[in-house]
């Protein structure tokens, strides 16, 4: 399976954290975790950091759908009960897949399985296999009954939303022990917390040289979450299979879309960071009009699509590109 870069924010961010490496007080971790390369970077001391290390080594063996150990394998083959930080992501995410009308869908497992983008073995089924599959799907099997869960037959994987929440939970203990600065890369998901000014973060241009920055955007206090084509994919018979799967149909998303960067909370962020590509330019515009927690960009060709409050705050790199506001409202 061929894969490349998701976001790319690295020279960028090397010319962001200088200041870091001017204070004796900085800590920098390079961890593999959640099936990732993480970055932690941070105004603190070694207990800070440490704090947030077990913070990620705690939610890598919670969330993790693979991992039998996992609280949510175990509720994919048939425990009921939510321990509370896990009843709280699954809670989360069900009202996003609900949000997005199922855009967002983290019961859709099976299909990854079955396209083998969960172990990498990848392959392109049948539409019989397909549809099979599709009637193990959907967030509407899901049900709560107090601290319990019932799945119906469905599974749960987490993968569109676990580094959202655990981001959450990192800025929350950064906060807590009042470190002044912060960038955390989990992966491609980039939180950056400074109290005293923004930081100017890069997206990758889609299809390109790792490293090659499309556009940069002045940012702080929020994540910049991208989905892309680009990121995680397959060729099979001269054709391109991506890992964004349309819940509805099956097949990887196919709407023109290049990649989508949401900027906002962690969490939700991450949801519509997938829940946008998936959906075309006018659903996408209507989220956002009837929310106001969010921004988001869309590379469709040579067009990118910015949202009105993070539009001023850009610079495009590549001249060839047009950039077109979409506005709150119409």
């Amino acid at each position: 399976m061929k894969k490349t870069g998701i976001f790319l924010i690295g020279v960028i961010l090397v010319l962001a954290f200088v200041y870091f490496y001017t204070e004796n007080t900085s800590q920098e971790k390079t961890l593999y975790l959640m099936d990732t390369v993480i970055n932690l970077k941070i105004k603190g001391n070694k207990n800070d950091m440490n704090a947030l290390c077990d913070i990620l080594e705690k939610y890598d063996l919670k969330l993790n759908a693979h991992n039998q150990n996992s609280e949510i394998y175990k509720i994919n083959h048939g425990k009921k009960e939510m321990e509370p930080d896990v009843e709280e992501i699954l809670l989360k995410g069900y009202e996003l897949c609900e949000l997005t009308d199922g855009a967002f869908d983290y019961t859709v497992k099976p299909l990854t399985d079955l396209w083998g983008i969960s172990d990498g073995n990848t392959t392109v089924p049948q539409k019989e296999e397909i549809a099979k599959t599709l009637l193990k799907t959907g967030y509407d099997k899901v049900s709560f009954d107090v601290n319990n869960i019932n799945l119906s037959d469905a599974e749960i994987d987490l993968g569109g939303i676990a580094k959202g929440f655990v981001t959450q939970k990192l800025i929350d203990e950064i906060k807590n022990r009042n470190i002044k600065r912060a960038i955390i890369d989990l992966g491609g998901n980039i939180y950056v917390y400074d109290a005293k000014k923004d930081v100017k973060v890069g997206i990758q241009k889609p299809f390109s040289q790792r490293g090659e920055v499309l556009l940069s955007l002045d940012v702080n206090d929020a994540s910049v979450i991208s989905s892309g084509t680009y990121e995680r994919y397959f060729e099979y018979g001269g054709k391109i299979y991506h890992h964004i799967f349309d819940p509805e149909t099956g097949y990887p998303a196919d709407n023109g879309t290049d990649s989508v960067t949401v900027i906002g909370s962690p969490l939700k962020g991450d949801a519509l960071s997938t829940a946008l590509f998936v959906m075309d330019i006018e659903k996408a515009t209507n989220l956002y009009r009837s929310e106001n927690d969010f921004e988001f960009i869309t590379v469709k060709g040579k067009k990118i699509y910015a949202t009105e409050g993070i539009f001023d705050k850009i610079t495009l790199s590549d001249k060839d590109y047009e950039l077109i506001k979409i506005k709150k409202q119409n």
